[in-house]
């Protein structure tokens, strides 16, 4: 690598990409820019090159690695290809060419200034006149010692059936930071080969409330069982299914490694949280009593004790809450891996780790409730996000609003703190400054609160 040019470090960077595929070598370009204040160009025009949703026909994603951001896009048409990165309205400070053959690209970035917001595009320069994709937007993760807020936009089940997304849609008209999607993104139920994936995740990706909310931040995705299968079981799945699952996944989601790489990994907001992403479903294994396998576990133990964070949020794709004896599903819960589950949390309160929170979906609901009724656990708080479009809602609560003898049987009031059955765009705004973190559903019709409170951790 050639020696780092002098430009003010308040704007433009040298940057080094490195662009892969499933399908793809691993290469490594450089590039730099010689804009920028002072050089007299003016900030980077997008609409000066005109957008092509045919090429670029699933839109942009952007995903966070562990030193900057990993970029994504699909192509239907191969060629040269570039990818532009600016300062939002301001310099350009990556042009650099995409050494790819492939469909499917993702594109590694570092070099990025903390806490600087960029947006980016893919150019396609095959035709006379080159075209882009869709432009995308991310904000870098701010320096180690920062305690400035952090606001997440979160979402969980999205069947076709609901198509198009209105609580996707509702959440993209928001300011926030982060997009977390809490599983069940694409329901591939159906599919049990490659063609047959790709054209099922081609269905979600392409629907208006993705294309308006990925570009909008960077994205990190949790897995649960749709995007392979309806409740699939690893050692029950056909070996090349599951492959050809997890290749889909891979090519169209902005995870960094590739298929058979753990899921599990961490995401550090500088000082004022870390997000941890649980894979609750690859590695489980009911005969063992295994919900994560006992690396993942001791993993989230020890990252959960050693993080210098103000805020620590376990994305997990199923409740780790103990849910009312009524409530169904039971078996595809973190209750029903009790020794595993125990250790989780005992590490938590016997540790006396403070603001832990648990960010949940999978039962098509909006919940704010606590993991136990009583006891130390009590003070710990689960967000059941969304739901964004589930093929069916949780009927529990309205049924409880119809019946109201029967609320305490579904809903015990010293657990639950809200609860809905609606749609809705949720956000979480986590502030170290007040020890607080403030809980937004919207309603996606109207984008008004359903809920709107400042909730803590520990609070009885």
């Amino acid at each position: 690598m050639s020696e780092e040019p002098q430009f003010p470090m308040d704007r433009r960077r040298f940057l080094a990409t490195t662009v892969w595929s499933t399908l793809a070598t691993t290469v490594t370009l450089q590039a730099c820019s010689d804009g920028g204040e002072g050089g007299g160009e003016p900030p980077f025009d997008p609409s000066t090159i005109p957008e092509d949703p045919e090429r670029f026909d699933l839109g942009v994603q952007a995903g966070l690695t562990g030193t900057g951001a990993l970029l994504w896009t699909h192509r239907t048409i191969l060629g040269p290809l570039q990818l532009r990165v600016w300062v939002r309205d301001g310099d350009l400070v990556l042009d650099s060419t995409v050494d790819s053959e492939a469909h499917f690209v993702k594109a590694a970035v570092d070099g990025l200034i903390p806490g600087e917001r960029y947006d980016y595009a893919f150019v396609s320069s095959s035709q006379a006149s080159p075209t882009r994709s869709a432009v995308g937007g991310f904000r870098v993760p701010p320096e180690a010692s920062s305690l400035e807020p952090l606001t997440l936009a979160a979402s969980a089940c999205t069947h076709p059936s609901r198509m198009p997304f209105v609580a996707l849609e509702e959440t993209a008209r928001h300011d926030f930071d982060l997009f977390c999607h809490l599983g069940d993104i694409s329901y591939n139920d159906d599919a049990t080969d490659r063609a047959s994936y790709d054209a099922a995740w081609r269905t979600t990706l392409g629907d208006p409330g993705y294309r308006a909310l990925l570009p909008r931040a960077a994205f990190i995705p949790v897995m649960d069982d749709h995007e392979i299968g309806d409740n699939f079981v690893v050692s029950e799945l056909p070996a090349q299914q599951l492959a050809d699952g997890l290749a889909a996944l891979y090519d169209h989601l902005p995870i960094d490694g590739a298929p058979g790489d753990p899921l599990w990994r961490s995401h550090r907001w500088g000082r004022t949280a870390e997000l941890f992403v649980v894979d609750g479903r690859l590695e489980r294994r009911r005969e063992q009593d295994q919900f994560v396998g006992e690396e993942q576990l001791t993993w989230l133990i020890e990252g959960l004790q050693a993080s210098p964070c103000h805020f620590k949020i376990v994305l997990n794709a199923v409740p780790i809450a103990q849910l009312p004896p009524v409530w169904p599903a039971f078996s595809d819960r973190w209750e029903a891996f009790e020794a595993q589950r125990e250790a989780l949390l005992d590490a938590i309160t016997e540790g006396a780790l403070s603001n832990v929170w648990f960010l949940t979906g999978d039962l098509h609901a909006g919940l704010v409730h606590r993991l136990e009724r009583s006891g130390p656990r009590s003070g710990l708080l689960e967000v059941m996000v969304g739901p964004g479009g589930p093929r069916t809602l949780n009927p529990l609560p309205t049924l409880v609003e119809q019946v109201p003898t029967e609320a305490e049987t579904y809903f015990p009031s010293d657990q639950f703190i809200f609860r809905s059955d609606a749609l809705a765009a949720t956000l979480l705004t986590f502030d170290p400054a007040t020890d607080q973190v403030r809980v937004q559903f919207m309603d996606p019709e109207t984008g008004e609160a359903r809920f709107d409170e400042l909730l803590q951790s520990g609070a009885s």
